[in-house]
């Protein structure tokens, strides 16, 4: 049986959500009197620390709701899950459908969890997407080409 964050097929799936706001006062609110020992809320964390907890993630997930902002841009967080090579789980939105080859885009709950549960029987299929993520980071979706871009069209 699962709970909400994810108890899958008997296997014991760890989270790890970074950040404060409002929403990690709802998890916290969520998780009162539930035994959720594998969700660890770090709260607030500099972002220059942000790769050094990345280094134990095994999935990354971005998990926006679908709305007509988030169909209008590309996370940042995106493009360093790519830098460390992680595979990266997240909701569907036009903007992201850009790359479905290379992300799992999932529209609801169950495909969410269609995508753990698979990840944990072949873990090879999801390294070879971060590590194709990881090429494009490097050959596209960095600074210097976004710099060379931008001085081909101004000038």
């Amino acid at each position: 049986q699962r709970n909400w964050i994810g108890k899958s097929e008997g296997a014991e799936i760890d989270f790890e959500i970074l950040g404060d706001g409002p929403v990690r006062q709802k998890i916290t609110e969520g998780k009162a009197g539930e035994n959720l020992s594998n969700l660890r809320l770090l709260g607030h964390v500099k972002h220059e620390e942000i790769f050094h907890h990345s280094r134990n993630f095994d999935l990354a997930w971005i998990p926006f709701l679908r709305n007509k902002i988030t169909d209008s841009v590309s996370p940042i967080k995106l493009f360093e899950y790519w830098l460390v090579q992680l595979p990266v789980v997240a909701r569907r939105t036009l903007e992201l459908e850009n790359f479905a080859d290379t992300l799992l885009l999932y529209d609801d709950w169950a495909g969410f969890f269609r995508y753990i549960d698979t990840f944990l029987q072949n873990r090879y299929v999801y390294d070879t997407l971060g590590l194709r993520g990881h090429q494009l980071v490097k050959e596209k979706y960095n600074w210097e080409s976004y710099a060379k871009i931008f001085s081909e069209q101004i000038l």
